[in-house]
């Protein structure tokens, strides 16, 4: 793999209403939504429902080569 190739993870919960958080080091910080979140890059990668479905976990990641994150050379 090419050391110029690096690829971020962020998790996210999103509740059936749409509000969402980001996961990280053990906190969760508020985001405006997944929208949001894809509009900066991130693309969904895998998603686990828990909580008698009411929330939903989600895996995304992003090209750190490319700021939009679809893995394109600009």
């Amino acid at each position: 793999m090419s050391s110029e190739y690096q690829v971020e993870y962020l998790y996210a919960i999103i509740d059936a209403e749409g509000q969402c958080w980001r996961v990280g080091d053990g906190e969760t910080e508020s985001v405006k939504g997944l929208p949001s979140l894809l509009k900066d890059g991130w693309r969904p990668v895998r998603e686990t429902p828990f909580g008698d479905g009411a929330y939903v976990l989600i895996l995304l990641d992003r090209d750190t080569r490319d700021p939009k994150g679809f893995g394109f050379k600009t």
